[in-house]
């Protein structure tokens, strides 16, 4: 099947968190005999036609500078597209210099024009760019996926309202929309089209339908399904988890971040979890704006020592930090904008890999987490019910072991065969 994506959100390099579950989802798709077209926006580090060839966005870490299939990985014409096994890549260009900011670049849209409201000038032109090119590029493909309804679910139900079309709710698109005057209109628009609707967890849906009329919110449920995104299996036991450990330096208890330092996920709540949590290590994986302020936050409190600063990592590195840690948490919270968390797919990949959550009931989060069974969910007022849990896992260790296992054991669902499956079966029986 001939599959186009459209989308705002995808990494430029392996390491990169942004958009990471969207390849994934592309991934798969190629790996199942799809054929896919992406566009998505075209960023500052696919600037060049030269370097890695993650720099075009298609994260592959069996083409490296300087190997024969180097060359076909770089960025081609003008346009910035690529070509690679079933893929056909396109950065959609900015119609401005690519040294200016822009609205998809640093740690994400949200982000962005929370700290810049002009970048919402950005966007009409930026739209219209990506219009032009979808119409020239996805015409002849047999369904259409969008990854945020906002701006590409509706993007993509006005150019193309009689091919099929799945369109991904996330979370920040859903509370964009919902929280607009637009929201009743921007909804039909979408129904009008050969469209179903993916939302990444039930508490993202009801977000959406609080907001509707009777009418609308009954023909949204008709129209939409529940799925979380998928994860790849990161499994590694045996004598990789002590190799990885003695290369940390980490003796006792682990705790693992993963994600990006932005103010949503509240990074900052680790030095409180530092403090509250004697001899542990903590790992931050991942890279964002908040990062230069917590290493210095850090170091001012004295505990260099038991922080291990990884920054952002590709599959590899993740599969050992998986395999190094005890148990993964999770500190998010809710922007001044009422942003929150929808379904993490760091918390699937740390279920796949058998590590209790502990983390802040927020967005779906408890829709993944079972608390008291793979984890705990706390508090998202204050740190003390994380510390609380943290501590009961480390002197607990046949109660971490307990929860381990439950983790296991109910985590094949997020694996990217269960989601896929689904996925499937949706867009060919709209297709055909």
């Amino acid at each position: 099947m001939r599959i186009g994506v459209l989308t705002t959100s995808y990494p430029t390099h392996e390491e990169d968190f942004a958009g990471s579950f969207v390849a994934g989802m592309v991934e798969t798709l190629i790996k199942r005999g799809h054929s896919v077209t992406l566009l998505a926006p075209r960023v500052r580090s696919c600037a060049t036609t030269s370097g890695p060839p993650s720099s075009c966005g298609i994260p592959s870490p069996s083409c490296t500078p300087g190997s024969a299939r180097s060359d076909s990985c770089r960025v081609s014409g003008p346009g910035g597209g690529l070509e690679k096994s079933g893929l056909f890549a396109h950065r959609v260009r900015y119609p401005w210099p690519e040294r200016w900011p822009s609205v998809f670049n640093g740690g994400g849209a949200p982000d962005s024009l929370e700290a810049n409201p002009w970048l919402w000038a950005e966007l009409p032109p930026f739209l219209l760019c990506m219009a032009r090119d979808a119409l020239r590029l996805l015409r002849g493909v047999d369904v259409i996926i969008s990854h945020w309804l906002i701006p590409c679910g509706i993007l993509a139900s006005i150019l193309f309202p009689k091919k099929k079309h799945l369109a991904v709710a996330h979370s920040s698109d859903v509370r964009m929309l919902a929280g607009s005057v637009f929201a009743e209109a921007g909804v039909r628009l979408l129904l009008g089209s050969n469209v179903e609707v993916m939302f990444s967890c039930e508490a993202v849906r009801n977000v959406l339908m609080e907001r509707l009329s009777q009418k609308n919110t009954v023909a949204l449920k008709q129209r939409s399904f529940v799925q979380p995104m998928g994860a790849e299996p990161q499994r590694v036991v045996g004598g990789h988890r002590a190799r990885i450990r003695e290369e940390l330096g980490i003796e006792g208890f682990c705790v693992l971040f993963l994600g990006r330092l932005v103010p949503i996920k509240r990074p900052e709540w680790l030095l409180a979890l530092a403090r509250g949590v004697e001899e542990a290590t903590f790992i931050v994986a991942g890279d964002g704006p908040l990062r230069e302020s917590l290493q210095r936050r850090v170091e001012a409190s004295g505990f260099e020592a038991r922080f291990r600063f990884e920054g952002a990592v590709g599959p590899d590195r993740k599969r050992d930090l998986l395999s190094g840690a005890d148990v993964m948490v999770s500190t998010s919270g809710v922007t001044a904008g009422g942003r929150t968390e929808g379904a993490p797919v760091s918390m699937m990949e740390g279920a796949i890999a058998g590590l209790p959550v502990v983390a802040t009931e927020v967005g779906g989060v408890g829709e993944i987490v079972v608390d008291g069974e793979t984890g705990f969910l706390c508090s998202t007022d204050q740190p003390d019910s994380m510390i609380s849990a943290l501590k009961r896992l480390k002197n607990d260790p046949d109660l971490l072991r307990s929860l381990s296992q439950e983790t296991v054991e109910r985590s094949e669902r997020f694996g990217w065969k269960a989601v896929m499956d689904r996925i499937e079966d949706v867009i060919r029986i709209g297709a055909e």
